[in-house]
């Protein structure tokens, strides 16, 4: 599609792809207590802590703590995310991020990679359901922090949705407004319009995603012209099979 962000084929690197193990850590609730005793555990069996081990935790406790201040916490045991949520915090190459059966999320998390480098300040990311475009962005937030926030936040009550609006346009690092579809009613497009082009205003990141096309997002009764304006030239189209129902 014309004016869309170029994306990279994935180039596999088993090699790569397992620098970074998925820290053990994660799966407990207090992880940095869980850290120290890790190290305590190595030291008192006469075993140096590897640094490289270390560092991954490490990496992996602060893209957590920042993919939860945005409102994205790890699923539950049995919830067929916790598997995506993992990766998404341990891996900030998003071809690790990606791997093991999620690679319908890749094309987004590389287009998301490319847009984070550029000037533009907001982006759409478009495709059917399920192919890995709410992944991508915690992605994004587990990198760089922000606020992430469903179709339901536009649907909110005037008071409620007057809090959630303030918080929105002050949050720095990136606003995320996931899924945003067809049964959105104009003013609670409106709603997420007003607050994308506040902030792009001021310079402030914004991704949004959506099944609908581009020609429909650009339509009155969605974003409208002039936040398509913002959009022109940053559209990613996550791409793969469907990750519903994957393993």
């Amino acid at each position: 599609m014309a004016g869309e962000l170029l994306t990279e084929e994935p180039r596999p690197d088993p090699a790569r792809s397992r620098r970074f193990a998925t820290p053990t850590a994660l799966h407990v609730v207090d992880l940095p207590a869980y850290v120290e005793r890790t190290r305590a555990a190595q030291l008192a069996h006469g075993r140096v802590p590897d640094p490289e081990s270390d560092r991954a935790r490490e990496l992996a406790l602060d893209r957590g703590a920042r993919l939860r201040e945005a409102g994205v916490a790890c699923p539950e045991h049995d919830s067929p995310e916790r598997g995506a949520w993992l990766r998404v915090v341990s891996h900030p190459d998003p071809r690790e991020a990606a791997a093991e059966g999620h690679q319908g999320s890749l094309t987004a998390m590389l287009g998301l990679a490319q847009w984070l480098r550029g000037p533009k300040v907001c982006v759409l990311v478009r495709g059917p359901r399920g192919t890995g475009k709410t992944v991508a962005t915690w992605w994004a937030l587990a990198g760089h922090g922000g606020l992430y926030l469903t179709a339901g936040a536009v649907q909110e009550p005037p008071e409620q949705w007057f809090a959630t609006r303030r918080q929105a346009l002050a949050v720095r690092g990136v606003l995320v407004f996931n899924d945003l579809t067809e049964r959105l009613r104009e003013w609670e497009w409106g709603r997420a319009a007003e607050v994308i082009e506040a902030r792009a205003d001021v310079g402030l990141r914004t991704i949004v995603t959506t099944n609908r096309s581009a020609a429909e997002v650009e339509a009155p009764e969605c974003l409208g012209p002039r936040v398509w304006e913002r959009l022109r030239g940053a559209v990613v189209t996550a791409g793969g099979a469907s990750l519903r129902g994957a393993p």
